[in-house]
């Protein structure tokens, strides 16, 4: 089974995979370029991967999935996650239905992957300026507090024309982190 696939359905076909106790991985390529990795066995999610992030740690990309592309494999899956990250398949569909809140949860990822975008425009000084934004605008916990800086981020890019590239690319990782 595959095809496209929306974060609802993804969230469906996760609660019908468990309901009917099946067992197989779901590989799910989002739009903005991340693999999703969802291990059932028996009516109980074993896994939940992305990228190195696994358990309750992968659950904010999954959050800001919008589309992609998705693979079912069935059968015993061969990619487990460890328990210790991993709530009960109730707790974890509830987290995953959950919608993204304006809360910056994980702001280390937040400010590495705004370094990572800025470094195409300003070179090796952008972890730098990156971090002095993120200092000035007292962090990056919420939503409000991420748009100023990744706004103050764009004015230290000379062109205009890259400056809103920029933000359009920061938008296009950062999803629906930002307002």
């Amino acid at each position: 089974m595959n095809g496209e696939i929306t974060r609802n359905q993804l969230l469906e076909l996760v609660k019908e995979l468990v309901q009917q106790k099946r067992a197989g991985t779901l590989y799910v390529h989002t739009d903005d370029n991340h693999l999703i990795i969802v291990g059932v066995e028996g009516g109980n999610i074993v896994s939940l991967i992305c990228g190195p992030k696994q358990g309750e740690r992968a659950i904010p990309i999954v959050r800001r999935m919008k589309t992609g592309t998705y693979r079912l494999e069935d059968g015993v899956m061969t990619h487990r996650t460890s328990r210790s990250t991993l709530p009960s398949s109730e707790t974890l569909l509830s987290l995953l239905s959950e919608e993204e809140t304006a809360e910056v949860r994980d702001t280390a990822w937040v400010q590495s992957m705004l370094c990572k975008v800025l470094a195409g425009y300003l070179g090796p000084i952008a972890p730098l300026v990156c971090k002095e934004a993120v200092s000035r605008a007292g962090g990056i916990d919420s939503s409000e507090k991420l748009q100023r800086v990744v706004e103050n981020l764009a004015g230290e890019i000379d062109s205009l024309s890259e400056a809103e590239r920029f933000r359009v690319q920061a938008q296009k990782e950062l999803g629906n982190l930002l307002t």
